[in-house]
C-alpha cells in the first residue's frame, strides 16, 4: 500500500524519547503524532526566524529619504 506522506527514521536518546513520549501521553496522541508535531512546530519557527533576518536586514537598508511622497506618486 503506497502513501502520499513521506517516511524518515529518526533515533534520539533515552531522556529524550521518554519526554517525547511523556508528551504524547499528556496529549493522548501518538508518539508518531507527537514527533510530527514537535517538528512541524520548529520548522514554523525556523522560517519565522529566517524572515525576521530577512525584514531586519531589508530595514538596516531602509533609508527615509528615498521614500515617495504622496505627491509625487498622485499627479
Amino acid at each position: 500500500m503506497k502513501t502520499e506522506t513521506q517516511r524518515i527514521n529518526v533515533q534520539f536518546s533515552k531522556e529524550k524519547y521518554e519526554l517525547i513520549e511523556h508528551l504524547a501521553e499528556l496529549e493522548n496522541v501518538s508518539l508518531s503524532e507527537k514527533v510530527r508535531q514537535l517538528i512541524e512546530s520548529a520548522l514554523e519557527n525556523a522560517e519565522d526566524m529566517n524572515l525576521m533576518m530577512i525584514a531586519e536586514k531589508r530595514l538596516s537598508k531602509y533609508n527615509r529619504k528615498n521614500v515617495l511622497k504622496k505627491e509625487d506618486i498622485i499627479k
